[in-house]
């Protein structure tokens, strides 16, 4: 019978149909499994309603934990979060939830299994919402920042401190301080001392062909007090007229707190280029360029260390954006206008973006470090 014949033509080409559909699913899955294994990001799929996550066996581990050493509730992960993160994290899955963003990212701090807190760079993105918009299903990655976080705070708190020391250099001789005060000696004692009794003997001869040959720049020497202590010390003389006369002024400076500062100042510029030259981070130091009404159209490098030489691909010191990266003035993604933002205002920003001459993703942090200048750390 040609119906009976149909029909059962009709149910093997459905049951057909089936089989392979299951078989794709099962293919899809499997590579998706695959993919989630052999990844080293955390991949996390969140199911809204239930209150429950799929891990990825990178997510515990980068942890510390052994796969599925935590449970997969909303409440568990909360528990791990730092509380003074906690807030802001929940803020930003809020937004998607609701349905005021479909794209979150956001960096704060979970505890590992040893109880450190390792910071994690997060991006979720809604891929489900119910009738009224309110999402179903996020999912996501989480990567771990923490040696990042630790060599921008390092980087930083050098500059810090290398400024800080540079501010306090003294720039100019200050004469506010008295002999006597330096010295040790009172007033009526160093009236009609030989002045060449406040100098070490080892500099003593210095100090004497310089009166000698008149000469009246600034020197340093050592100076000895009245108890026998030496002590760094800059003199400075003069010839001033007097009653008629050209007398010679020499003024003593006590340079001991000085040179404390310069061998501090010193000590941080060296951890400065230590951190900067040996780092695994990549950091460049630029300079805007703007024209004439004021609009960033360029970049200048003024410094880079070798891992962002060997991120980026060029050794960019001594050029312009534009010459390092051909292209870039015409990236979809704007790095000269969103750099000229953070040396022009100041405001820091983190971001992953992706650079169309290099063809390669980068993860960025840029930060103002005086007008017009900016540091950008990338790894």
């Amino acid at each position: 019978n040609l119906g009976i014949i149909e029909a059962f033509v009709r149910q093997a080409s459905i049951a057909y149909n089936r089989i392979v559909a299951e078989e794709n699913l099962r293919l899809s899955e499997e590579r998706f499994k695959l993919s989630m294994e052999a990844t080293n990001d955390g991949l996390w799929d969140w199911n809204v309603k239930e209150k429950q996550a799929y891990y990825s066996p990178a997510y515990y581990t980068m942890l510390g934990y052994e796969v599925g050493g935590f449970s997969t509730s909303s409440a568990e992960w909360k528990r791990l979060v730092h509380p003074d993160d906690l807030a802001a994290t929940l803020a930003e899955h809020a937004k998607c939830v609701n349905g005021d963003a479909d794209v979150f990212e956001i960096e704060f701090r979970m505890k590992s299994f040893s109880g450190e807190w390792k910071w994690i760079y997060s991006r979720g993105k809604v891929v489900e919402r119910d009738g009224k918009g309110i999402a179903l299903r996020m999912v996501g990655t989480h990567v771990d920042i923490s040696e990042r976080k630790e060599f921008e705070n390092a980087l930083r708190e050098s500059e810090t401190r290398f400024r800080e020391l540079a501010d306090l250099l003294p720039q100019t001789i200050d004469c506010n301080q008295g002999l006597a005060d330096i010295t040790g000696y009172s007033q009526d004692e160093l009236i009609g001392m030989d002045g060449l009794l406040l100098i070490a003997e080892e500099t003593r001869d210095l100090v004497l062909n310089n009166i000698l040959a008149g000469y009246q720049k600034p020197y340093e020497a050592v100076g000895v007090r009245k108890d026998g202590s030496k002590y760094p010390l800059r003199l400075e003389a003069r010839n001033i007229p007097y009653k008629g006369k050209q007398v010679r002024v020499v003024e003593f400076r006590d340079i001991t707190e000085e040179k404390r500062l310069q061998d501090e100042l010193k000590e941080s510029e060296l951890t400065f280029r230590a951190l900067f030259e040996k780092g695994s981070i990549g950091v460049a130091y630029h300079k805007m360029v703007y024209n004439k009404r004021g609009e960033p159209i360029d970049y200048f490098f003024l410094d880079a260390n070798n891992s962002y030489k060997k991120l980026t691909g060029v050794t960019p010191k001594g050029m312009l954006a534009t010459e390092a990266f051909p292209g870039i003035e015409n990236d979809p993604a704007d790095w000269i206008g969103t750099f000229g933002e953070v040396a022009k205002t100041g405001k820091e920003i983190r971001f992953q973006q992706y650079l169309q001459p290099n063809d390669r993703w980068y993860d960025c942090v840029a930060y103002q470090y005086k007008p017009d200048h900016f540091v950008m750390l990338t790894i």
